[in-house]
């Protein structure tokens, strides 16, 4: 199973009822135990971030946060072996009979370059003819001169798939001098080691403040979180929460957990990402 557990989510991190609760629960209802949730990358910042606020609030209940991947995700809530799941795309057809799908957020699909490039902005058509291999040099957009070494995502990544789908109306022909780089973080370091790197990365608090990567604004619009909450942003894509569809099986301490996201206070935390 690939599992690249977030950092800062691999401490355990306890939870437990909050006021967002249906009239008549108590916290006595909640039994202690390990809850489990487990998604990808682009909605775990936020969690984690909600996560700490209810365990400030109610410590008792163990919740561990994973990012393993869109498909092991969905294996996971399926098969009942996480309590929830986190996903930056929205269920395909096929998998819609396995979970249920509850909206949470946004994200946005962003270009990234190391910060010693001069680049701060392109078009869609320049990002198109990059990662098509018909632009190779970075004084064919406004740079220096200097071989562009253009990166992608694993298949089944939906940072990936939101890219293809926005600059190639899903049906990609990518350059002899594309690089696949699997994860995340692997792709981060890319851009940090190579000056004439440029990246598919996602759009959150994590990587706008990252000194390595410069996020180059798209057809003259920055890519912010705000401006991807605003939705003046145009690569993005949804965020959701899924649960096993036997609603008998949702346990008490993850439905605590949703009804808190909903809170003005958790809305204020989410909003922060």
């Amino acid at each position: 199973m690939r599992r690249n557990v977030y950092l800062s989510a691999l401490l355990a991190i306890t939870l437990v009822t909050c006021g967002g609760l249906p009239a008549g629960s108590t916290q006595e209802t909640i039994p202690a135990g390990n809850y489990r949730g487990a998604g990808t990358g682009a909605g775990l910042e936020s969690l984690t971030a909600l996560a700490k606020r209810f365990h400030e609030k109610h410590p008792g209940v163990t919740f561990t946060l994973e990012d393993v991947g869109a498909d092991t995700s969905i294996a996971l809530v399926g098969n009942g072996d996480a309590d929830f799941g986190f996903l930056s795309r929205d269920l395909k057809p096929e998998e819609k009979a396995r979970l249920r799908s509850i909206p949470y957020a946004g994200t946005g699909t962003g270009l990234a370059v190391n910060p010693l490039n001069a680049i701060g902005a392109l078009t869609a058509e320049q990002v198109r003819k990059i990662y098509s291999g018909e632009f190779t040099d970075w004084s064919q957009v406004g740079g220096q001169p200097g071989d562009i070494r253009p990166l992608i995502r694993e298949s089944g990544s939906s940072t990936r798939a939101s890219f293809e789908a926005y600059f190639f109306a899903g049906k990609p022909a990518y350059g002899k001098n594309v690089i696949e780089v699997v994860e995340s973080g692997a792709t981060y370091q890319a851009v940090k080691d190579f000056k004439g790197a440029i990246a598919m990365i996602t759009i959150q608090k994590t990587t706008t403040e990252d000194p390595n990567l410069r996020l180059v604004a798209l057809d003259g619009i920055a890519a912010t979180t705000r401006n991807v909450n605003s939705g003046a942003y145009p690569v993005r894509r949804p965020i959701i929460l899924t649960l096993h569809p036997d609603t008998t099986r949702t346990k008490p301490a993850v439905e605590a957990f949703f009804e808190f996201i909903k809170t003005p206070e958790g809305q204020e935390i989410l909003a922060g990402f």
